[in-house]
């Protein structure tokens, strides 16, 4: 059974026992859905969530388990039918907990911070989590500064929770020379006054105030 409904099937089989072997299922699961659309849709979307989720749960410390759980997660949540169930299953707190957890491990923090910005994309009611994830989302970005991926998608994903001060803040904190204030820069650059949440009028002293000398050191300099 190599299609993806068997492959789902398969998993139960050794989902407590064989950690290796449901690796390579996750990953070949992964794959399906990229390669054959149409095997998805014979699919139930909660059944693969779920079986992702229950992967991961099932090995809360196995690295390769929670990569190729948290990657076919990411795939699947490109798809806003595939986002309103997560959220229904209590997917914000369920991937803001993972990520707390293992706070230290670049690799599911780039990958968790993946998840919440499809999340965050449509179609998944955040309810009271918005500010739960800005927090995780700030301590991410103080901790992995230099890492690219999370600079983009977490500096993004803090304007879109309303967290334009946040962003602001990171900026006049590292400097503009700095790996996080370039990021926080091509962020801002993204902000859509009077539609991006929290960029209102009130905001614009603050963004004169940070972002206004930096500007004047670099008309001097060029």
């Amino acid at each position: 059974l190599q299609g993806a409904e068997g492959l789902l099937m398969t998993i139960p089989q050794v989902l407590k026992t064989r950690p290796r072997v449901l690796t390579q299922l996750l990953w070949r699961l992964r794959e399906r859905s990229r390669e054959a659309l149409d095997e998805l849709q014979v699919v139930p979307p909660r059944a693969l969530l779920q079986a992702a989720m229950s992967s991961i749960e099932a090995h809360p410390e196995d690295a390769g388990v929670h990569d190729a759980a948290l990657a076919l997660l990411a795939d699947l949540l490109a798809v806003p039918d595939y986002r309103a169930i997560f959220a229904e299953v209590g997917g914000w707190p369920y991937v803001v907990m993972m990520m707390e957890a293992r706070r230290d491990n670049a690799d599911v923090q780039r990958r968790g911070l993946q998840i919440l910005c499809e999340l965050q994309r449509g179609s998944a009611f955040r309810g009271p989590h918005a500010d739960r994830v800005a927090q995780v989302v700030m301590q991410m970005l103080e901790r992995f500064h230099t890492d690219s991926k999370i600079l983009e998608w977490g500096a993004w994903l803090l304007l879109e929770l309303g967290n334009l001060r946040a962003v602001l803040k990171m900026l006049e904190h590292t400097g503009e020379a700095s790996a996080a204030g370039l990021g926080a820069l091509q962020a801002l650059h993204q902000v859509k006054w009077g539609q991006t949440e929290g960029a209102d009028m009130t905001a614009i002293v603050e963004v004169v105030r940070v972002v206004g000398p930096i500007t004047l050191r670099a008309s001097q300099s060029g």
